[in-house]
């Protein structure tokens, strides 16, 4: 009887996955910040709660580690006759979206509809009509850089219709017979535009892309909901905005 020969196809990509599968386990360790005596299924729930690629791949990631695990055997060749090279090539994609996932600016980076305390309500309602925007940011004034004009000041807080129409209800309340003659955004008590109605958040640049849902979940969670997340350089409040993220924007996600 011949000797079985070995079947170096098999052994080849079954040591690529498992090198594969060691790289990206400990990315997900270093995601989660667990330490290596940690189960991989435990970082892998934790990392789930975090990163949206994680979370809508779970099944596919504990297969993978099943598999993992029958390859470690030191008589795999029992189990497994051939690895498809697909398998290597989806490790290889889950991996990225921890190593190098697209950031919020590349995703969600635009020139954002502004206003200051100086600008006509009309007029920033009327932009917002016109280009369907549901939230506007405000800021004490402008100023020149340069001769480029940019927002400066304090961040004062976000506009939005449920803003205006809850200051608008407030008025009522404390007018006899109200009359609608205000006339610039600095009208506008600021706590309509730092409302419990309107709720808002900073996020860096370069946040993943994968942990933005999750903030939006986490808001959903204490019966809130988060109307925007501002894009900065750092995420602090008092940076220049660079880009915008609503529920809406939730479905271009990649």
């Amino acid at each position: 009887m011949k000797k079985p020969t070995k079947n170096n196809h098999m052994d080849s990509n079954a040591d690529k996955f498992l090198q594969k599968f060691q790289h990206f386990e400990r990315s997900l360790k270093s995601f989660v910040k667990s330490g290596d005596e940690e189960r991989f299924p435990d970082s892998l729930k934790k990392a789930s709660k975090l990163n949206t690629c994680i979370k809508n791949n779970f099944s596919l990631i504990s297969d993978l580690n099943a598999l993992r695990n029958v390859l470690s055997h030191q008589e795999r060749g029992k189990y497994i006759v051939s690895i498809n090279k697909i398998v290597i090539g989806e490790l290889e994609k889950l991996t990225k979206a921890i190593d190098k996932p697209p950031s919020v600016i590349s995703v969600f980076g635009k020139k954002v509809e502004q206003a200051t305390l100086s600008d006509e309500i009309s007029r920033v309602m009327k932009v917002m009509h016109d280009n369907t925007y549901t939230h506007i940011p405000v800021w004490e004034h402008k100023t020149n850089y340069g001769n480029v004009e940019q927002f400066a000041g304090k961040m004062i807080g976000v506009f939005s219709y449920s803003s205006f129409f809850e200051w608008l209800a407030k008025r009522k309340e404390s007018e006899e017979n109200p009359t609608f003659t205000k006339r610039f955004m600095a009208d506008i008590d600021i706590k309509y535009l730092n409302s419990p109605a309107v709720n808002f958040d900073f996020v860096p640049e370069d946040k993943s892309v994968y942990e933005i849902p999750p903030i939006f979940d986490k808001y959903t969670k204490q019966s809130k909901r988060l109307d925007c997340l501002l894009i900065t350089k750092n995420g602090k409040r008092n940076e220049d905005i660079t880009g915008i993220i609503t529920s809406w924007d939730l479905g271009e996600m990649i």
